[in-house]
C-alpha cells in the first residue's frame, strides 16, 4: 500500500509539473534578448523580448506557430512531449565573400518537442543570439514515405510603428523577381498594394526597436515564403509561392520523402540601432555548413559590365573587348559578358576568351535559367534547368577557361526551383565555376553552403534606370533602405 501510495504521488506531481510546463524561455549568450515558447489549449505560441531599463520589453507579440503535414495537424491539441537540455552553439569559420571573412556562430539553442492526436512528433527548434532569435520546426521521426506541408501558420506580431517592405510581384513572363520598389515607413499593419503580399526582407521600427524578419537554411524540399497581403492588428503570417508562378511547373509545397525533416529557419535580427541590423551575418550562421573541401579558387573581385548601358553590347565582339580593356586597365578580375553573346558579330566567345587571357582578365557568361519554368527567350537558355545539359555546358566552360556564371530569370520561390538553384551551384563547384544568380530570389545563406555563389540580385539593379522612369524617380529613396 505504502509503495502504490508513493507511486501515485509521483504520478499526480509528473502530471502537474507536465501541465504546469506551458512555457519556456530561451535566452541569448548576454542575455539581452529572450524567446518564450508557449502551449495553450493544445497549440503553439512564441513572443520575443529585449532587456532594457532592467526589465524586458515586447518586440515580437504573441504569435502562432504550427504547421500542417498532409498525413497529420501540428496546429491544435498538442501535447507536451519533452524539453531537451540547453545547448551552446559555439564555432569559428571563415567565408569567401560578405560583410565579414571570419565569423563566429554564438547562440543558446533549446529543442522542445510536442505530439499530436496521432502521437506523431514535431519539435520547436529555438535559437537566441546577441542580435536576434530564430525558430524552426523539425520533424524527429525516422519514418520513409511520402510527406507534404500544406499550411504554415507561422506569424510574426508587432505592435505600433513603421515598416519598410517590397510588394510581392504579381506573376508575369518576368516576375516573380523582387523586382518592386520598397514602401518607405509605412504603418506596421498596412496591407500590401498586392494580392500577393510581402516579401522577406521586412524591416520594422517598433516599441523603439528594429526588426528584420527573414528565413535561413532553405533545401530544396521547402517553399521560399513570402508574407500574406493582410496583417490584421499588425501579425505578419506566411504565405507560399503563388500557384501560377514558373509557368504553373513545380509544386507549391514542400514534399519530403523521409524523416527526420526540418524546415528553414525563420529569423528576426534585433537590435536598438540599424548598425545592429546591417552588419549580422545571422543568415550565414544559421545555414549549413560548405560543401566545397577546396576554396581556394573561390576569389571574389570586380568586374566590367557592358550590358549596363549598352543593352545590344553582348552581340558586338570589338564592344566586348573595350570592356575587357576597361578591367584590365582598372585592374579589375573580371568581365562579364550578358545575354545573347551566341548571336556575336565580328569575332567570336573563342576569341574574346582568347583576348582576355592575354589581358589577364577572366570572363563571366550569362545563361537564362529556363527550361519550361520561364518563355523568356534571351539566349543562351535550355543548359541549366536538366543536369546532363547542364554539366555538358560546364564542362565545356572549364575547358574555356571561363571564371564564373551569371544565371538569370528564375522567377519562382517554389520548391522545384530552390532545388534547381542548389543543383546549379553544386555542378558549378565540380568545374570551378564562380555564380552570380541574377533575376533571383533573395539570399537566404546558401553563399556559406555553397562558396562559389557570390552573388544574387533580389532588387531591381542599376540596370533599370535605362528603361525605367518610375525606378528612376524613386531611387533616392529606395537606394536608402537597400542597404539595410
Amino acid at each position: 500500500m505504502k509503495t502504490k501510495l508513493i507511486l501515485l504521488v509521483l504520478t499526480f506531481i509528473s502530471i502537474s509539473f507536465a501541465k504546469a510546463q506551458t512555457l519556456w524561455d530561451l535566452t541569448s549568450p548576454n542575455g539581452s534578448l529572450k524567446i518564450s515558447l508557449a502551449l495553450e489549449q493544445g497549440s503553439l505560441f512564441y513572443s520575443v523580448s529585449i532587456y532594457d531599463n532592467s526589465t524586458f520589453k515586447s518586440v515580437i507579440t504573441k504569435s502562432p506557430l504550427g504547421i500542417v503535414r498532409e498525413d497529420g495537424d501540428f496546429t491544435e491539441s498538442l501535447a507536451f512531449d519533452k524539453v531537451g537540455s540547453l545547448k551552446a552553439v559555439n564555432e569559428t569559420f571563415r567565408v569567401q565573400s560578405g560583410k565579414a571573412l571570419q565569423l563566429n556562430n554564438s547562440a543558446n539553442e533549446l529543442e522542445v518537442t510536442f505530439k499530436n492526436t496521432g502521437q506523431q512528433l514535431i519539435t520547436i527548434v529555438l535559437r537566441a543570439y546577441d542580435d536576434g532569435i530564430a525558430f524552426r520546426y523539425l520533424f524527429p521521426e525516422q519514418k520513409e514515405g511520402d510527406f507534404s506541408i500544406t499550411k504554415e501558420l507561422t506569424g510574426f506580431g508587432f505592435s505600433d510603428g513603421k515598416a519598410w517592405m517590397i510588394p510581392y510581384d504579381d506573376v508575369t513572363k518576368w516576375t516573380p523577381a523582387y523586382e518592386a520598389d520598397y514602401n518607405n515607413g509605412i504603418a506596421i499593419g498596412a496591407d500590401s498594394p498586392k494580392k500577393n503580399g510581402w516579401c522577406f526582407p521586412a524591416l520594422f521600427h517598433t516599441n523603439d526597436i528594429w526588426v528584420l524578419l527573414t528565413e535561413a537554411g532553405l533545401e530544396g524540399s521547402f517553399y521560399g515564403a513570402h508574407l500574406n497581403a493582410e496583417s490584421k492588428d499588425g501579425m505578419y503570417t506566411i504565405r507560399f509561392p503563388e500557384k501560377e508562378e514558373s509557368q504553373g511547373v513545380y509544386g507549391q509545397h514542400a514534399t519530403s520523402t523521409s524523416l527526420p525533416w526540418a524546415t528553414p529557419w525563420r529569423l528576426a535580427v534585433i537590435g536598438n540601432d540599424l548598425n545592429t541590423i546591417v552588419s549580422s551575418n545571422l543568415v550565414k550562421f544559421l545555414s549549413p555548413k560548405s560543401k566545397i573541401k577546396d576554396t581556394s579558387w573561390i576569389k571574389p573581385g570586380r568586374v566590367s559590365w557592358s550590358w549596363l548601358t549598352d543593352h545590344d553590347s553582348p552581340k558586338d565582339y570589338d564592344k566586348l573587348k573595350q570592356f575587357v580593356d576597361l578591367s584590365a586597365h582598372m585592374g579589375w578580375e573580371y568581365s562579364l559578358v550578358d545575354a545573347n553573346w551566341n548571336a556575336m558579330k565580328g569575332g567570336n566567345i573563342e576569341q574574346l576568351i582568347d583576348y582576355a587571357n592575354a589581358k589577364k582578365v577572366g570572363l563571366f557568361l550569362w545563361y537564362n535559367s529556363g527550361g519550361p519554368h520561364n518563355d523568356v527567350s534571351e539566349e543562351l537558355r535550355d543548359l541549366m534547368h536538366l543536369k546532363e545539359t547542364r554539366v555538358a555546358e560546364f564542362k565545356k566552360l572549364a575547358e574555356w577557361g571561363i571564371k564564373g556564371i551569371k544565371i538569370d530569370f528564375f522567377q519562382s520561390d517554389k520548391p522545384g526551383m530552390m532545388q534547381l538553384y542548389q543543383d546549379i551551384l553544386e555542378d558549378a563547384a565540380k568545374y570551378q565555376l564562380l555564380v552570380n544568380f541574377h533575376g533571383s530570389t533573395i539570399p537566404r545563406g546558401w553563399s556559406r553552403t555553397y562558396p562559389n555563389l557570390l552573388s544574387m540580385e533580389a532588387v531591381r539593379g542599376g540596370e533599370c534606370y535605362t528603361f525605367s522612369e518610375v525606378f528612376t524617380e524613386n531611387a533616392p529613396i529606395n537606394n536608402t533602405i537597400l542597404p539595410v
